[in-house]
């Protein structure tokens, strides 16, 4: 297939993110204190006519090692979500999928995501919720950071895990999955960034506060030389997978983050629904990657002024406009 064209939708390039970092709040109605304080300070910008180019005849040169995500064949025995066991039964075979794919020793599915490509007439929701269905992701972003993603790590490994992987000899993957819940994706492909186009400096880091912590994601900002994929007619069969962090062994502090993602816009077909989880997992020694990101400058965080996490606190997170309701990602250090 020749390459396609798509707005894709960007973090604004603008003085504020110099001096203050971004961030998004998504909590519980009880912490609303003063609704006079800003609950974001996101703005994006959209870049018309992007190349998008279909990876399905050269899937030999998108492989997770060469560009940070590939399409794979595979037929998931779960049809639909109708139940908290069907959300707990996908996950048991990502984790098998992912531990045969990449050889790994140790894999858990902390997360899953149900999607669907519409708008959602609601003001709150349940992040806690297995059978919760979001909106489309907003923006071009990564799941996950390099401050983050050893807290993740941390959190979703038991401690006999943590002794075990948690050394120099192990590599430390976080890897998102998606996969297509119709028959092939009519709307709103899911698009990816090959890493080896990324400028690092274009990595945003971005504050995330829930009721019980912050986590943090990067957001994109454009950059002409990025190159963007897809898949044309993606199916259910072909989920691919993407490695949003990396910790490679023999190294306690070479963590990289390599992979961005965002959704293309194209007219509108019929509703699309995704679902995608996210896993860490270990496995064999590696050769020691050199860490690609600069050190971050401090910058304001004017949501300290009003928030502090509450640990146990209640588990519905307010959406005070409509538009925070298209999609949580995976939340950054969730």
């Amino acid at each position: 297939m020749p390459d396609i064209q798509a707005t894709l939708e960007f973090l604004a390039d603008i003085p504020l993110y110099q001096i203050e970092k971004p961030f998004l709040a998504l909590l519980s109605p009880s912490q609303l204190v003063d609704r006079n304080f800003p609950r974001e300070n996101l703005q994006w910008e959209h870049h018309d006519k992007i190349n998008i180019k279909d990876v399905r005849d050269d899937p030999f040169n998108y492989t997770i090692e060469k560009c940070g995500f590939q399409v794979l064949q595979h037929r998931s025995k779960i049809e639909s979500f109708n139940l908290a066991i069907d959300v707990n039964m996908y996950k048991m075979e990502t984790e098998m999928l992912l531990k045969n794919e990449l050889g790994a020793e140790h894999v858990y599915c902390y997360d899953l995501r149900l999607r669907e490509s519409k708008e959602f007439a609601r003001t709150t929701f349940d992040l806690l919720d297995p059978m919760l269905v979001e909106g489309v992701a907003q923006g071009a972003h990564n799941d996950v950071t390099v401050d983050s993603g050893p807290v993740m790590i941390r959190r979703h490994l038991g401690l006999r895990e943590q002794e075990t992987y948690l050394t120099p000899r192990y590599r430390i993957r976080i890897v998102n999955t998606w996969r297509v819940l119709n028959d092939t994706a009519p709307d709103r492909p899911l698009t990816l960034c090959d890493f080896r186009s990324l400028n690092p400096e274009d990595l945003i880091p971005a504050d995330r506060l829930l009721p019980d912590k912050v986590g943090e994601v990067y957001y994109l900002r454009y950059n002409q030389e990025q190159q963007w994929c897809w898949l044309e007619r993606q199916h259910h069969k072909s989920p691919s997978f993407r490695e949003p962090f990396h910790k490679a062994p023999y190294s306690d502090t070479e963590t990289n983050p390599i992979m961005n993602d965002t959704r293309a816009a194209s007219p509108a077909a019929s509703n699309m629904s995704n679902t995608s989880t996210s896993s860490s997992g270990s496995g064999s020694p590696f050769p020691i990657t050199s860490s690609m990101f600069p050190t971050p400058t401090v910058k304001k965080q004017p949501w300290k002024a009003w928030f502090t996490p509450v640990i146990n606190t209640e588990n519905t997170l307010i959406v005070t406009t409509s538009h925070h309701d298209s999609g949580t990602m995976g939340l950054g250090g969730y």
